[in-house]
């Protein structure tokens, strides 16, 4: 993305929870986040051990850990926000010393896999919009007027 299109407003104020980072408290800000994208997801048990990442993807209570010196307590949380992860379709499908073949299996059960296999060409830069995004997942793409009409995307659409 250009500096010219991160200048320009996004079209809502959402708070993201990106890729957790290694340690122990990896998921400290997912309770406060609208949306959650995992960008090149790779799945690593150092990062979110394997029941934490299931029971989270199936909208089961997770454990958050936080820094005791500061709270009184570890949280229990039920993810309510969408989630979206992209990976190399190697990650889901090949375990590599990570997560084992049974456990890759159990997760690819609780995603809905989109594989894009066109490059679109001549795509200006957008502002980006992780809640326009959403709906238009969870819509499966369809309709796309209803979503025109609403203000989706929030952001001027590029005509070829």
């Amino acid at each position: 993305m250009t500096s010219n299109a991160t200048s320009q407003r996004t079209c809502c104020a959402c708070k993201v929870f990106r890729c957790p980072s290694k340690g122990s408290c990896s998921l400290l800000s997912l309770p406060e986040c609208q949306i959650a994208i995992l960008d090149d997801f790779r799945p690593d048990p150092q990062v979110v051990d394997v029941q934490t990442l299931l029971c989270w993807f199936e909208g089961g209570t997770v454990t958050i850990s936080r820094p005791l010196n500061t709270y009184a307590s570890h949280l229990q949380f039920t993810p309510h926000q969408p989630h979206f992860l992209t990976c190399n379709w190697n990650a889901l499908y090949t375990p590599r010393g990570r997560m084992t073949e049974s456990e890759l299996s159990m997760l690819r059960t609780r995603l809905t896999i989109y594989v894009f296999r066109h490059t679109i060409r001549n795509v200006k830069d957008v502002p980006c919009c992780p809640k326009c995004f959403a709906r238009w997942v969870i819509s499966g793409g369809r309709d796309i007027r209803k979503f025109v009409e609403d203000g989706f995307p929030c952001v001027p659409l590029v005509t070829p």
